[in-house]
């Protein structure tokens, strides 16, 4: 029998406080491991209190955006209220060869040595896995990391305005919207891809109506301790969709919670200005390591953390 939207919210302190007595049975059963956990990233001193962690959606050979972002908006050695972790699987037999997937694997143990910030699991790190990784993020979160206030989902080819993310979550969000906070771009009446070609290709039996929930694109959300406990269970009792901001939109529907829309998020690439982006742009899609650096440099001392 489907759970109703109050059943999976009461799971929720049962599951994230650990009790063995879980009344439900994990459909999709996914039992990856992680690899790496970045455990210390969200260890906090009796005076600090985190506001935000910044979860970096990555592949495994995308060392120069990952160097990129550490050295523009990610870059938060000296902000107590602000974490960060990179979300990352294994490359895929077909990704490449043998030896450059080894040589990959001893340069990110070299670089999580050097930073400490990468969280992995040991799934294939696919186009259609993308589900995977959101996923491993939300049990990354009930596990290692609840002490943090909001969490912000994020690809590794995007532009952040971490000024407006810390007034949007200081000002905008209010005690009232914790439980069910779920905001970023949302796309509000898409229908499912029903030509086999089409890299977005949905089968009637994968997916057999013909309207999606609202979603919002899965480059940029965020999300607060309460909802992100929310989905990590529902994700549990529902069952997997390969895409996965469709797949977050089919939890937030089970869950009774709206999407939220933010003008300031962009899953495209408005024309740049300084002003533009220190006043109007939280997030934006499509940029290249160079181009972040590049505009960074331009724009960086206007929009960072405070």
């Amino acid at each position: 029998m489907p759970r109703s939207d109050l059943e999976i919210r009461s799971m929720v302190p049962r599951e994230i406080d650990d009790i063995k007595i879980i009344e439900y049975v994990d459909v999709n059963n996914l039992n990856f491991s992680f690899i790496l956990k970045a455990e210390k990233t969200c260890q906090t001193t009796k005076d600090e209190k985190l506001l935000a962690v910044i979860m970096v959606k990555s592949k495994l050979n995308h060392f120069k955006h990952r160097s990129a972002i550490r050295k523009t908006w990610g870059n938060l050695d000296k902000n107590a209220r602000i974490r960060k972790v990179f979300l990352i699987g294994l490359p895929s037999p077909e990704e490449s060869d043998a030896a450059q997937i080894r040589a990959d694997k001893i340069d990110l143990a070299r670089e999580n040595q050097l930073f400490g910030d990468i969280v992995q699991q040991n799934f294939y790190d696919e186009y259609y896995n993308n589900t995977l990784k959101t996923i491993m993020g939300l049990k990354w979160i009930n596990f290692y990391c609840q002490s943090s206030n909001f969490y912000a989902f994020i690809d590794d080819d995007y532009f952040l305005n971490p000024k407006l993310l810390v007034s949007y979550l200081q000002n905008e969000v209010k005690d009232s919207m914790l439980q069910n906070l779920y905001a970023g771009y949302v796309f509000g009446k898409s229908s499912p891809m029903r030509h086999l070609i089409s890299k977005w290709y949905i089968s009637l039996k994968d997916y057999p109506y013909s309207k999606f929930p609202p979603y919002i694109a899965a480059g940029f959300f965020i999300l607060s301790r309460e909802t992100a406990g929310y989905f990590y269970v529902a994700s549990k009792v529902l069952e997997y969709f390969k895409f996965d901001d469709i797949y977050m939109g089919i939890l937030a529907k089970k869950l009774n919670i709206e999407p939220q829309n933010l003008p300031t998020v962009y899953f495209y690439q408005p024309s740049f200005s300084v002003d533009f982006y220190s006043k109007h742009v939280m997030a934006s899609h499509g940029f290249s390591p160079n181009k972040l650096e590049n505009v960074w440099k331009q724009i960086g001392g206007f929009v960072k953390f405070p």
